[in-house]
């Protein structure tokens, strides 16, 4: 009878002790996971913010280079008049003269919108003469507001009687919410010099 009695006195479940080990392991292993998991969500966004910076500098590099590569002269605006771009100067705006087909003048006007921190491309309307309008121009992002752009530099050397000009633009492009920056340089040469 007695045998009996220490059977049945047996109680069912955990001891105070079993569950508290139970419990701190489980938060051990939370901890880790969590842990984990943040690490992971944090290289992931800095992925992405490189991708959003990479594609907006090949997007603005392809679009200036190709300006670049059809222009026949780029000169800067110094307050309102036309200076020739030489390896002193730095800065911007940034003319560029192309030809079009009708053998008529098309200038190009690339900057850095101060307001929103972007590249702009401005283009006028076809020209008989050489000459910078403010009035027709059509002007569209290079970079999107997502991203900012500073700082732009343009600097230019002079080619001999017989080569091209060279044209450096260099800029470096920063996703804000992230901190993360690229710089981008574009070197090319003036494939229509006159």
């Amino acid at each position: 009878m007695k045998l009996r009695l220490l059977i049945n006195d047996r109680q069912n479940g955990y001891t105070l002790i079993e569950l508290m080990v139970v419990v701190i392991l489980m938060g051990i292993l939370m901890i880790g996971v969590v842990g984990l998991f943040l690490t992971l969500l944090r290289g992931q966004s800095k992925t992405n913010a490189l991708a959003k910076v990479k594609q907006e500098g090949d997007f603005s590099t392809v679009a200036i280079e190709r300006q670049l590569r059809d222009g026949i002269d780029v000169v800067r605006i110094d307050i309102g008049v036309e200076v020739p771009c030489n390896e002193n100067e730095l800065g911007e705006p940034l003319i560029i003269y192309r030809r079009t087909e009708n053998n008529k003048f098309q200038a190009s006007k690339l900057y850095l919108d101060s307001g929103t921190s972007t590249l702009q491309l401005g283009t006028c309307l076809e020209s008989e003469t050489k000459q910078y309008c403010s009035l027709g121009e059509v002007t569209r992002a290079l970079t999107g507001t997502e991203v900012q752009v500073d700082p732009f530099k343009v600097r230019c050397k002079q080619g001999g009687p017989f080569d091209p000009d060279l044209v450096e633009v260099s800029y470096t492009i920063t996703e804000p919410a992230s901190g993360l920056s690229v710089p981008f340089r574009v070197i090319t040469s003036l494939r229509n010099i006159e």
